[in-house]
Parts: C-alpha cells; sequence; structure tokens
C-alpha cells in the first residue's frame, strides 16, 4: 500500500488600501480592507495554483469582491509560461455580473529584474483583450526588509490605445 503525498506551499495576505484601483482605473468606491490565500503544489514537474482574494470597499459606493483564480504554469529554460482563469463575483452587488476570463503570461528575469507579458481575454464578453507588460525588481534593504519598485503599461485591444501606465512601489 503506498502512501501518496504532495507539498502544498501557501501565502496569506491582508492589506489596506485608500482607493481600489484595478487596471489603472479608481473603481470609486473609496478604501478599500483586503484579503487573500494562494495555494500551489508541484505534480509532474508544473506548478497547479488557486487563489482566492477578497475586497470590501468602504466609501460612496461601496461593495464586496470575491475573485477566484486557478493556474497552471511551467519553467521553459529561462521562460515561464502561466496560463489561468478568473472568476470575478460581487456578493453584495444585485445589478453587475459575475464575469471570467482567461490569461495567459510568458515571463523571465533579466539582470536580477522580472519581466512579464500578460494577455487578458474575457470570456463572457465581447472584448477583444487587454494586455500588460510589468517590470518589477526586489532590493533588499536589510536581511528581513525588502524595497520592490515595479513600472506597468498596458493596452485595451478593444478600443486599440494605451490603456494605462504606472509606477509603483512598496516595502515587505
Amino acid at each position: 500500500l503506498g502512501i501518496c503525498q504532495a507539498e502544498v506551499e501557501g501565502e496569506v495576505h491582508v492589506g489596506l488600501s485608500n482607493e481600489y484601483i484595478w487596471r489603472g482605473i479608481d473603481q470609486g468606491a473609496g478604501s478599500m480592507a483586503e484579503a487573500g490565500l494562494a495555494l500551489s503544489t508541484e505534480v509532474a514537474g508544473y506548478t497547479l495554483g488557486a487563489n482566492v482574494w477578497y475586497a470590501s470597499t468602504h466609501g460612496g459606493g461601496s461593495f464586496d469582491e470575491v475573485d477566484y483564480t486557478v493556474s497552471i504554469s511551467k519553467a521553459y529554460g529561462c521562460v515561464d509560461v502561466e496560463v489561468g482563469y478568473i472568476y470575478y463575483d460581487w456578493p453584495s452587488t444585485f445589478n453587475v455580473s459575475n464575469l471570467g476570463e482567461l490569461y495567459t503570461s510568458v515571463g523571465t528575469e533579466f539582470m536580477g529584474t522580472d519581466v512579464a507579458f500578460t494577455y487578458f481575454w474575457d470570456i463572457e464578453g465581447d472584448n477583444d483583450g487587454y494586455s500588460e507588460l510589468t517590470i518589477d525588481k526586489s532590493i533588499e534593504l536589510t536581511g528581513c526588509l525588502d524595497l520592490n519598485v515595479g513600472a506597468t503599461i498596458s493596452y485595451d485591444w478593444e478600443t486599440g490605445d494605451l490603456h494605462h501606465y504606472g509606477l509603483s512601489a512598496s516595502v515587505d
């Protein structure tokens, strides 16, 4: 009789923000409290992932949102490829349709900097897709403190124009 074991890695996070920005657009709901759980495991050289993310906004247009993500990824030499599905749910808002989208991402590390291109396709709507190019760098400040900086530029294929761009910084 054999025993089957799987090593599952996990991450839990919580956060507070003074606004909810999604794909470069302020969602207009004021401040936001959020929490997430991410789990992953390796199977036959592939990484399988599952995530749940919850947000509660507070302000003029308050709402709750729960996003569920499943993904599969694999490293091919120095290139990482990921394919996944995101289901967006707004349990407290009755007049908003839930939706899902497929995504694919290709990324690599170049001179200590992560570079990735991701394409999102809303499978329940009529859009032509949305894409993001991200560049991220983590700089160790101390043994337990990192500075993370990043840049994003995105393109909306449906409208045929530059959607947004931005810079970010955080400390972990």
